[in-house]
């Protein structure tokens, strides 16, 4: 009975820490089977040769073993000039992207100086990033004066000041402000006058136009690249690069070699709208509103997604990064009513009432005592039924079915697009992205390379039905990529095969 409990209760625990990969259940009942009465080692072997030929056959081997690879190839980028030493670096901002961004020098031994305008800013700042690194793993441990040596060794890394002139010897700066274009123009500005001629100049922007950025750093174009970190910078993996038409071959060198010296897996990007991971994203995040414009709910659609494999649902999301963000970055880029396609105005509903997510304690979700769990929210609920009533729509029930091929669907077919488009350099970068980027379940490989296990012809024939019964959604529009694959009886990953 014992030995009963002790594999019931192993089960349980790795269905918790792992409940889609079937890897850590077959060890299980391997060791379950060598150890049950009567079974000899030598037994317990063959079983485990058997079920780890089962395994090494599936689709979730096969995921694992492409993302496998497709991480160690997102650095084969085609360019082969000598990336720039860098010794020493500069971040502008110190808020919640800023100081994450100078953690991630800190993290690998190189010596940051961080500007803000006033002082007030950088000691709030300064406090934040001290704050991080005693909660960290790596201090949490340590006590009393090894603790203050500790700390004091790694903030001796930051320096701070409130004039760009503190930039002058830099290797490296990265502005880390606000989506805002006039304000991150007039910061490259600035930065081209005080660096060096050869520091690389790198914008953190999520969407922005990467060449009207560069464009203001007059005489520096060439040092210009995007240098997109995701939230919170000094945790998350991914760091996607963006090459201007301008930037050269040196700089785009430097940023893919400093995002691996920064511990992070670098993707190189072409600039366009959103680059690869938000340019996919805008699409399923219109349908996740659109759905719920319909008649389903937030908490339907983030659990419809969830029930896939990501690591969050779309409105989830939305709350922890804050519901004003995209909703700047929509007002930013003009993408208001009267924009092509039909305009996502459910998403600005929220904002406009000050719902911003975690850090207001309202958004899609109520979030109570300071939790990060999102509980029903009557007001959210109420102002989505307003919203439809005003348009005159009567809602309906919407299957979780649908929602997860609507979503899903418009993001490959995004990703297709992006591939097209000459964004991204290979499908396994998409995927890459999405993985480290967005919560993509692992196990399935990224959304590029689930669409060639799931069958292109049945994205496509899924595609051209939601795209006739909902033509104002662009995006539901199939890619030619798409098409051509399915004409041709290929996959994605025999069209690139070699790239």
């Amino acid at each position: 009975a014992t030995q009963r409990i002790f594999f019931d209760v192993s089960r349980a625990t790795l269905a918790k820490r792992a409940p889609a990969l079937a890897a850590p259940q077959r060890i299980v009942d391997a060791v379950e089977t060598c150890a049950s009465a009567g079974s000899t080692f030598s037994q317990g072997m063959v079983v485990e040769g058997q079920l780890f030929e089962d395994l090494f056959k599936s689709a979730q081997a096969r995921a694992m073993q492409h993302v496998f690879f497709a991480e160690r190839a997102t650095t084969k980028v085609g360019i082969e000039a000598t990336p720039l030493p860098i010794q020493t670096a500069g971040v502008v901002g110190i808020g919640t992207m800023g100081g994450g961004i100078a953690m991630s020098f800190m993290n690998s031994g190189i010596p940051v100086t961080v500007v803000a305008p006033t002082e007030e800013e950088l000691e709030a700042g300064r406090g934040r990033i001290r704050s991080a690194y005693a909660k960290s793993s790596a201090f949490r441990k340590l006590a009393g004066s090894e603790l203050e040596e500790a700390l004091s060794a790694k903030m001796a890394l930051l320096s701070t000041a409130t004039s760009y002139d503190a930039f002058a010897n830099v290797d490296v700066v990265v502005e880390a402000v606000y989506e805002s274009m006039e304000l991150k123009r007039s910061i490259f500005a600035q930065l081209a006058k005080v660096t060096r001629k050869d520091a690389l100049l790198c914008t953190n922007t999520s969407t922005l136009d990467v060449d009207a950025i560069a464009a203001a750093a007059v005489g520096r174009e060439r040092q210009v690249v995007g240098m997109h970190f995701f939230s919170p910078a000094n945790i998350m993996k991914l760091l996607e690069n963006i090459r201007g038409a301008h930037s050269s071959p040196e700089s785009i060198s430097t940023a893919m070699e400093l995002g691996k010296r920064l511990g992070k897996v670098p993707v190189l990007s072409g600039n366009a709208f959103g680059f690869i991971g938000n340019r996919m994203l805008e699409g399923y995040g219109r349908e996740a509103s659109f759905l719920v414009e319909e008649g389903a709910t937030p908490s339907q659609c983030d659990e419809a997604i969830k029930g896939f494999g990501m690591a969050m649902g779309f409105f989830q999301m939305s709350d922890l990064a804050g519901n004003d963000i995209g909703f700047s970055v929509r007002k930013e880029m003009g993408r208001e009513e009267g924009m092509s396609g039909r305009y996502p105005a459910l998403l600005d509903v929220l904002p406009r009432a000050g719902f911003l997510g975690q850090k207001t304690g309202r958004g899609f979700y109520l979030y109570q005592d300071n939790s990060r769990v999102g509980l029903p929210h009557a007001q959210a609920e109420d102002l989505i039924t307003q919203y439809r009533a005003e348009r005159g729509v009567v809602p309906r029930k919407v299957s979780d079915e649908e929602i997860k091929e609507r979503m899903l669907y418009s993001l490959i077919n995004e990703g297709f697009k992006v591939l097209e488009d000459g964004i991204a350099l290979r499908p396994g970068d998409i995927d890459v992205v999405w993985i480290y980027g967005y919560g993509f379940p692992r196990h399935k490989g990224g959304p590029m390379h689930f669409a060639d296990e799931h069958g292109l012809g049945k994205i496509l024939a899924s595609l051209e039905k939601f795209a006739e019964a909902h033509p104002d959604q662009l995006h539901l529009e199939p890619s030619a990529l798409l098409r051509e694959c399915v004409e041709s009886g290929r996959t994605l990953a025999e069209m690139f095969a070699g790239k």
